[in-house]
């Protein structure tokens, strides 16, 4: 991904709203920091239990989460996320490295895993990541498909068959 692109993510990522879920105190308040250069609204949860409260009361465009916590596990909480949205984007942290956390998270659908102690670099390349699904997404939410190969975009209000945009008439022979 060039610098560009990058910067261009990172412009969409600062109205992002994210749930951030980390039960050490220090590590929560330092990754929040460094979270801060991407993200503005960055929600901190203290457990895996805090966590889904958070996400059941609030709208989230993303979460970045530890997998070991107090009261509730992060691969827990997951799960119960995924129940209820199985397109948000998560993000794991963790200091783990073990085959079985792995294949958990896998099976969760995550997005990213990241291990402690992080590079900057790791995470501008999760963050590029989540961005790009989200806006992926967006562009499956403003599309309406419809028959033949031909879908309206509705925010470009614009009609188009095969992603090339049609100019010709809809009931010409083909």
């Amino acid at each position: 991904m060039s610098t560009m692109n990058f910067e261009l993510l990172i412009s969409r990522c600062k109205d992002l709203n994210i749930l951030y879920v980390e039960d050490n105190e220090e590590v929560r308040l330092q990754t929040t920091k460094m979270l801060s250069i991407y993200y503005k609204h960055i929600t901190q949860a203290i457990d895996g239990k805090d966590g889904l409260q958070k996400f059941k009361n609030n709208k989230f465009d993303a979460i970045f989460t530890d997998i070991n916590m107090s009261v509730m596990d992060g691969i827990s909480m997951i799960k119960e996320i995924r129940k209820e949205n199985s397109h948000i984007p998560i993000v794991i942290f963790s200091a783990y490295d073990n085959k079985e956390y792995f294949l958990q998270t896998i099976e969760c659908g995550i997005d990213g895993y990241i291990l402690k102690p992080f590079k900057f670099e790791e995470i501008k390349k999760v963050v590029a990541k989540v961005v790009s699904k989200l806006v992926d997404l967006e562009k499956l939410d403003k599309k309406i498909i419809l028959i033949n190969n031909y879908y309206w975009d509705k925010f470009e209000k614009v009609l188009y068959k095969k992603d090339e945009e049609y100019n010709g008439s809809l009931f010409q022979d083909q």
